[in-house]
Protein backbone atom coordinates (compact mmCIF):
# COMPACT_ATOMS: atom_id res chain seq x y z
CA UNK A 1 0.00 0.00 0.00
CA UNK A 2 1.23 3.62 -0.32
CA UNK A 3 3.74 4.93 2.01
CA UNK A 4 1.41 8.59 2.68
CA UNK A 5 -2.02 6.56 2.91
CA UNK A 6 -3.48 6.75 6.37
CA UNK A 7 -6.05 4.26 5.53
CA UNK A 8 -3.61 1.65 4.04
CA UNK A 9 -0.51 -0.12 5.62
CA UNK A 10 2.36 -0.27 3.55
CA UNK A 11 4.34 2.01 4.51
CA UNK A 12 8.29 0.51 3.62
CA UNK A 13 10.10 -2.69 5.16
CA UNK A 14 11.01 -2.87 8.79
CA UNK A 15 11.12 -5.53 11.08
CA UNK A 16 12.81 -6.51 14.55
CA UNK A 17 15.65 -9.12 14.30
CA UNK A 18 15.00 -12.68 15.80
CA UNK A 19 16.59 -14.88 18.00
CA UNK A 20 17.38 -18.48 16.37
CA UNK A 21 15.07 -20.57 18.68
CA UNK A 22 13.84 -23.91 17.59
CA UNK A 23 10.18 -25.68 19.26
CA UNK A 24 12.68 -28.10 21.32
CA UNK A 25 14.38 -25.35 23.07
CA UNK A 26 11.32 -23.27 24.03
CA UNK A 27 10.77 -21.06 26.93
CA UNK A 28 8.04 -19.79 28.92
CA UNK A 29 8.61 -16.70 27.02
CA UNK A 30 8.66 -18.09 23.53
CA UNK A 31 5.78 -20.28 24.45
CA UNK A 32 4.89 -22.55 21.29
CA UNK A 33 1.03 -23.45 21.60
CA UNK A 34 -2.11 -24.20 19.56
CA UNK A 35 -3.96 -21.98 17.88
CA UNK A 36 -7.17 -22.49 19.91
CA UNK A 37 -5.59 -22.21 23.18
CA UNK A 38 -4.67 -18.52 21.87
CA UNK A 39 -8.29 -17.80 21.74
CA UNK A 40 -8.86 -18.03 25.35
CA UNK A 41 -7.39 -14.67 26.73
CA UNK A 42 -9.06 -12.40 23.71
CA UNK A 43 -6.70 -9.65 24.43
CA UNK A 44 -6.22 -7.68 21.48
CA UNK A 45 -3.16 -7.94 20.07
CA UNK A 46 -2.79 -11.84 19.67
CA UNK A 47 -0.69 -13.37 17.04
CA UNK A 48 -0.38 -16.74 16.19
CA UNK A 49 2.56 -18.21 13.95
CA UNK A 50 1.87 -20.93 12.20
CA UNK A 51 4.53 -22.57 9.88
CA UNK A 52 3.33 -25.24 7.38
CA UNK A 53 6.16 -24.92 5.13
CA UNK A 54 8.75 -27.63 4.70
CA UNK A 55 11.43 -26.13 5.73
CA UNK A 56 11.84 -23.76 8.71
CA UNK A 57 11.05 -20.32 8.78
CA UNK A 58 12.63 -17.09 10.28
CA UNK A 59 9.73 -14.72 11.34
CA UNK A 60 10.71 -11.09 12.16
CA UNK A 61 8.49 -8.27 13.88
CA UNK A 62 8.93 -4.43 13.11
CA UNK A 63 7.57 -1.03 14.23
CA UNK A 64 6.62 1.38 11.41
CA UNK A 65 5.01 4.24 13.04
CA UNK A 66 6.19 7.64 12.22
CA UNK A 67 8.90 5.51 9.86
CA UNK A 68 7.57 6.25 6.65
CA UNK A 69 5.13 9.27 6.55
CA UNK A 70 5.22 12.35 9.01
CA UNK A 71 3.16 11.49 12.26
CA UNK A 72 1.19 14.34 13.34
CA UNK A 73 1.94 16.02 16.80
CA UNK A 74 -0.95 14.11 18.21
CA UNK A 75 -0.09 11.03 16.75
CA UNK A 76 3.75 10.90 17.72
CA UNK A 77 2.99 10.46 21.38
CA UNK A 78 0.22 7.55 20.68
CA UNK A 79 2.40 5.59 17.85
CA UNK A 80 5.57 5.36 19.66
CA UNK A 81 4.29 4.27 22.98
CA UNK A 82 2.90 1.42 21.13
CA UNK A 83 5.85 -0.01 19.86
CA UNK A 84 6.73 -3.59 20.05
CA UNK A 85 8.96 -4.76 22.70
CA UNK A 86 8.72 -8.50 23.51
CA UNK A 87 11.52 -10.97 22.02
CA UNK A 88 11.71 -12.22 18.54
CA UNK A 89 10.07 -15.39 17.78
CA UNK A 90 13.62 -16.75 16.41
CA UNK A 91 12.97 -20.25 14.03
CA UNK A 92 10.16 -22.28 13.88
CA UNK A 93 10.34 -25.67 11.84
CA UNK A 94 8.42 -27.26 9.63
CA UNK A 95 4.72 -27.55 11.64
CA UNK A 96 6.15 -25.39 14.65
CA UNK A 97 3.87 -22.56 15.83
CA UNK A 98 4.50 -19.87 18.32
CA UNK A 99 2.10 -17.39 20.09
CA UNK A 100 3.13 -13.93 20.25
CA UNK A 101 1.43 -10.83 21.76
CA UNK A 102 1.97 -6.75 20.38
CA UNK A 103 0.40 -3.39 22.03
CA UNK A 104 -2.92 -2.95 21.44
CA UNK A 105 -1.92 0.65 19.00
CA UNK A 106 1.28 -1.66 17.42
CA UNK A 107 1.99 -0.42 13.62
CA UNK A 108 3.93 -2.65 12.15
CA UNK A 109 5.04 -5.79 9.73
CA UNK A 110 5.52 -9.16 10.10
CA UNK A 111 8.12 -11.27 7.31
CA UNK A 112 10.38 -14.43 6.86
CA UNK A 113 13.69 -13.76 7.08
CA UNK A 114 14.43 -16.75 5.40
CA UNK A 115 12.94 -16.92 2.41
CA UNK A 116 14.86 -13.99 0.62
CA UNK A 117 17.76 -11.59 0.51
CA UNK A 118 15.66 -9.64 3.21
CA UNK A 119 17.73 -6.07 4.73
CA UNK A 120 17.47 -5.82 8.42
CA UNK A 121 13.96 -3.27 7.41
CA UNK A 122 12.46 -6.18 5.19
CA UNK A 123 13.10 -4.52 1.85
CA UNK A 124 13.33 -7.47 -0.95
CA UNK A 125 10.76 -9.93 1.09
CA UNK A 126 7.24 -10.55 1.14
CA UNK A 127 6.03 -8.58 3.95
CA UNK A 128 2.63 -8.28 6.46
CA UNK A 129 1.90 -5.22 7.65
CA UNK A 130 -0.76 -4.42 10.69
CA UNK A 131 -2.21 -1.32 12.27
CA UNK A 132 -3.92 -2.14 15.05
CA UNK A 133 -6.14 0.68 17.25
CA UNK A 134 -3.21 3.68 16.28
CA UNK A 135 -4.52 7.34 16.22
CA UNK A 136 -5.70 8.40 12.57
CA UNK A 137 -5.57 5.48 11.06
CA UNK A 138 -7.89 2.94 9.96
CA UNK A 139 -7.96 0.30 13.34
CA UNK A 140 -7.33 -3.35 12.95
CA UNK A 141 -6.41 -2.98 9.14
CA UNK A 142 -4.00 -5.70 7.81
CA UNK A 143 -2.33 -6.76 4.45
CA UNK A 144 -0.45 -8.87 2.22
CA UNK A 145 2.48 -7.02 0.55
CA UNK A 146 4.70 -8.36 -2.39
CA UNK A 147 5.55 -4.85 -3.55
CA UNK A 148 8.64 -5.54 -2.91
CA UNK A 149 9.38 -8.65 -3.82
CA UNK A 150 7.60 -12.24 -3.72
CA UNK A 151 9.81 -14.80 -1.07
CA UNK A 152 6.94 -16.16 0.80
CA UNK A 153 3.35 -17.86 1.08
CA UNK A 154 1.00 -16.22 3.02
CA UNK A 155 -2.32 -16.26 4.89
CA UNK A 156 -4.06 -13.60 7.39
CA UNK A 157 -6.48 -14.79 9.44
CA UNK A 158 -8.37 -12.19 12.22
CA UNK A 159 -10.58 -12.81 14.49
CA UNK A 160 -12.70 -10.12 16.65
CA UNK A 161 -14.11 -10.51 19.75
CA UNK A 162 -16.70 -7.70 18.74
CA UNK A 163 -20.24 -9.79 18.58
CA UNK A 164 -21.06 -9.87 14.64
CA UNK A 165 -18.10 -8.62 13.49
CA UNK A 166 -16.57 -10.91 10.34
CA UNK A 167 -12.63 -10.04 9.29
CA UNK A 168 -12.01 -11.22 5.98
CA UNK A 169 -8.83 -13.37 5.45
CA UNK A 170 -6.28 -12.74 2.61
CA UNK A 171 -3.86 -15.07 1.40
CA UNK A 172 -0.63 -15.12 -1.36
CA UNK A 173 0.53 -18.43 -2.72
CA UNK A 174 2.44 -16.75 -5.43
CA UNK A 175 3.60 -13.58 -7.08
CA UNK A 176 0.64 -13.53 -9.39
CA UNK A 177 -1.72 -14.18 -6.73
CA UNK A 178 -5.20 -12.14 -6.95
CA UNK A 179 -4.65 -8.22 -7.17
CA UNK A 180 -7.72 -8.48 -4.03
CA UNK A 181 -5.47 -10.34 -1.58
CA UNK A 182 -1.80 -8.94 -1.96
CA UNK A 183 0.03 -6.14 -3.08
CA UNK A 184 1.67 -7.19 -6.18
CA UNK A 185 5.60 -5.91 -7.00
CA UNK A 186 5.66 -2.36 -7.36
CA UNK A 187 1.98 -1.63 -7.38
CA UNK A 188 1.81 0.77 -4.21
CA UNK A 189 -1.98 1.61 -5.05
CA UNK A 190 -3.46 -1.55 -5.36
CA UNK A 191 -5.98 -0.61 -7.72
CA UNK A 192 -6.32 -4.16 -9.39
CA UNK A 193 -7.49 -2.23 -12.43
CA UNK A 194 -9.87 -0.02 -10.73
CA UNK A 195 -10.43 3.24 -9.67
CA UNK A 196 -9.95 2.25 -5.99
CA UNK A 197 -7.07 2.04 -4.27
CA UNK A 198 -5.94 -0.18 -1.14
CA UNK A 199 -8.02 -3.32 -2.53
CA UNK A 200 -5.67 -5.56 -0.85
CA UNK A 201 -6.21 -4.19 2.78
CA UNK A 202 -8.45 -5.52 4.89
CA UNK A 203 -9.60 -3.79 8.53
CA UNK A 204 -12.01 -5.31 11.30
CA UNK A 205 -13.85 -2.72 13.54
CA UNK A 206 -11.96 -1.39 16.57
CA UNK A 207 -11.68 -3.30 19.51
CA UNK A 208 -9.91 -6.68 20.79
CA UNK A 209 -8.48 -9.07 17.58
CA UNK A 210 -6.08 -11.89 17.29
CA UNK A 211 -4.46 -12.74 14.15
CA UNK A 212 -3.41 -15.98 12.65
CA UNK A 213 -0.29 -15.89 10.72
CA UNK A 214 0.48 -18.98 8.27
CA UNK A 215 3.39 -19.40 6.27
CA UNK A 216 3.18 -21.76 3.38
CA UNK A 217 -1.24 -21.93 3.80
Amino acid sequence: MRANSFSSLHLGALFLSFLVLSPSFASASHQVSSYSETLLAFSNGGFTLVNKCSKRVNPKFVNIACVYYPCASGQVTTATTHLYTGSQPGYLAPGAQIVKTVDDGWHGRIFDAASGNCSPLGQGCSMLEFTLDSAGITPQSYDISNIMGFTQKYQIQAISATPGTKCETVTCRSADCDCTQAYSFDNTAGTCGSATIDRPSRSCDGGPTKFKVTFCP
